[in-house]
């Protein structure tokens, strides 16, 4: 039985992001699925080798400045009765500015009826 080891919840989310793998500079687009303060579930069509160091550009909301970060790939789904095909990741390299604007809005959340732990 695998044991969960995130620190913290994750949020329920439907955001666009661009993702650019740092080794090659292949570039995907794709969704995040989920959200906490340290990483996320990104549903997509490519599954970027597990370690891979990706660079991930998002809005929060639209009209927001983008959230630019870098996430490295733990864990791949495959997709398997009719869950969605993806990757979980960790991030890396966060700003303070983007990273408070994460915790802003996984707060916001939490304020509008979702059951969320920081």
């Amino acid at each position: 039985m695998s044991r969960d080891r995130r620190r913290f919840d994750r949020l329920p989310v439907s955001l666009e992001v661009e993702i650019t793998d740092l080794e090659t500079f292949e570039t995907e687009e794709a969704f995040l699925s989920n959200l906490g303060p340290s990483g996320a579930f990104v549903t997509s069509r490519v599954l970027f080798p597990r370690q891979s160091r990706l660079v991930l550009d998002f809005r929060l909301d639209p009209g927001e400045p983008e959230i630019s970060l870098i996430a490295r790939v733990l864990w791949h789904r495959t997709g398997l009765n009719g869950s969605q095909h993806g990757f979980g990741c960790q991030f890396e390299q966060v700003s303070r500015k983007d990273e408070a604007s994460i915790h802003e809005f996984i707060l916001g959340q939490r304020t509008h009826g979702r059951e969320f732990v920081l």
